[in-house]
C-alpha cells in the first residue's frame, strides 16, 4: 500500500509503530504503547506521553512537569530521525 494513499505517513503501518518503540527502548526509555499512543519513562519518572497523528503527519510529545529536558530533547530527535519530515512538537505545561 502506498503511504499517500493511507495518510502519507509511515507511521500508519503497525510494523512502523513497533520499530519505534523498540528503538526508544535501546535508548534507554522505558515504553508502553498502544496504538498511536506511548507512555515514554526515563530514570525510573514518567517523562511524556506521545501521540502519533498520521492523517495529519505529526507527532506531539507532551512533557511532564519536571521531565528532564535533555530526555524530551533525545525523544524528539529520535522520532524525528526515525521519521523523517514528520512535524515533531514538544508541549511541557509547568
Amino acid at each position: 500500500m502506498d503511504m499517500e494513499e493511507v495518510g502519507g505517513c509511515a507511521f500508519w503501518m503497525p510494523d512502523e509503530r513497533l520499530g519505534l518503540l523498540y528503538l526508544l527502548r535501546e535508548k534507554g526509555f522505558y515504553v508502553h504503547m498502544h496504538a498511536y499512543e506511548y507512555l515514554v519513562g526515563l530514570d525510573g519518572r514518567l517523562a511524556a506521553v506521545v501521540l502519533l497523528e498520521p492523517l495529519r503527519c505529526r507527532v506531539e510529545i507532551y512533557g511532564v512537569p519536571g521531565a528532564p529536558p535533555e530526555g524530551l530533547r533525545v525523544l524528539a530527535e529520535v522520532i524525528s530521525e526515525k521519521f523523517p519530515g514528520v512535524e515533531v512538537d514538544v508541549i511541557v505545561r509547568v
